[in-house]
């Protein structure tokens, strides 16, 4: 089956940190034939099995985001009907070949091992709370972890700002989440299908309070977050990093001979 590799260089997210970071995303496809009910002719229709942003510094320790979205059989579509369309819908990304899209893949995997440095809090000042959320399901390990800090002023506004602020009526938003790791993985590792997130307070909202925080939408409605301790986060910590590591290669073996099968699109 035809395959697409896209590769995109991503601007810096603050200009503080220009020159500083690593930011670039790739995206991978594959193409089947499938005959439209609706429009009565057979069209191309494409299915993802691979996407990888990566946000990282190599210069300042603790600045990272990294989603990955891998695996032939967990393949979702794209609403593209044709190649046309579908070099339309990646206008900003550059079409590379599959072995520089390869290559790009194991340099950013390298760097994520190499660079991610976890956060390290430090200040005896700084109220912090660990979580722990488990979607549970049969097939699939569906965790999220999560770690808060709260301090007032957390931001170190200046006085005058403060004022301001409280004249205002504006909230200070002093609870920052400090990290974020999220995995969805089937318990199989046979069935290739693999999601990760990990992230750096950078990149994530600040609330008013843990309160606040647990009634948003940051964490899934399904169950209840539990807290635990600091010992207990770690230790999740490191299990998800082994397990990116271990889920980490991209096989496409499935993919690779022609189609053999037909499809029927419903258009429902």
């Amino acid at each position: 089956m035809k395959r697409y590799y896209f590769y995109k260089r991503n601007q810096n997210f603050r200009a503080e940190y220009k020159g500083d970071l690593i930011d670039f995303s790739l995206s991978a496809l594959y193409a089947t034939r499938e005959y439209s009910q609706k429009l009565g002719k057979d069209i191309s229709q494409y299915h993802y099995f691979d996407q990888l942003e990566l946000c990282i510094s190599t210069k300042t320790p603790g600045i990272y985001k990294v989603n990955i979205d891998s695996g032939t059989d967990g393949c979702h579509g794209h609403f593209a009907k044709s190649q046309k369309e579908l070099l339309k819908a990646f206008a900003g990304y550059s079409l590379i070949s599959e072995r520089e899209y390869f290559r790009l893949r194991k340099i950013a995997l390298r760097l994520i091992f190499k660079h991610i440095n976890f956060f390290k809090q430090n200040n005896p000042d700084i109220e912090r709370n660990f979580y722990y959320q488990n979607d549970y399901s049969r097939n699939f390990y569906n965790l999220t972890v999560v770690s808060t800090s709260y301090k007032y002023n957390i931001k170190n506004y200046p006085q005058e700002q403060l004022d301001y602020m409280a004249k205002v009526d504006l909230a200070l938003n002093d609870l920052r989440i400090d990290e974020y790791f999220k995995i969805f993985i089937s318990k199989d590792p046979t069935y290739k299908t693999n999601t990760f997130s990990i992230e750096s307070y950078h990149f994530n909202p600040n609330y008013k309070s843990q309160k606040d925080f647990l009634s948003g939408n940051f964490l899934s409605k399904n169950v209840q977050p539990v807290e635990i301790k600091n010992f207990q986060f770690s230790r999740l910590k490191r299990k998800i990093a082994e397990v990116l590591v271990e889920r980490s290669s991209l096989d496409i073996t499935a993919i690779l001979s022609r189609q053999k099968h037909n499809i029927t699109i419903l258009d429902i």
